[in-house]
C-alpha cells in the first residue's frame, strides 16, 4: 500500500494595500474592517453613477436631436 502525502496549499491571506502600506485584513479591527466596507462600497457608487451620466448625458443629447429635427421639420 502507498500513501500520498498531499500538501495543501495556504490560501493568500487577504491583505489591503493603502498608502503603499500591506495590511492583513484579518489583522485590522472590527472598526477598521467596517471603513473598508464602506470605501468598497463607495467606489461601487462612484462607477454606477459614472455610468448613470454617461447614460443621462446620451438621453440628453438625443433629446436634443429630437428637438433640433422637429423645429426645422416646422420651418419646412
Amino acid at each position: 500500500m502507498t500513501e500520498e502525502v498531499v500538501q495543501e496549499e495556504e490560501a493568500p491571506k487577504p491583505t489591503l494595500t493603502f498608502d503603499d502600506q500591506q495590511y492583513d485584513l484579518n489583522d485590522l479591527t472590527e472598526e477598521q474592517r467596517y471603513f473598508v466596507t464602506q470605501l468598497q462600497d463607495l467606489e461601487n457608487q462612484i462607477a454606477q453613477l459614472g455610468s448613470k451620466q454617461h447614460q443621462v448625458r446620451l438621453s440628453k443629447e438625443g433629446f436634443v436631436a429630437l428637438l433640433k429635427a422637429s423645429l426645422n421639420s416646422s420651418e419646412a
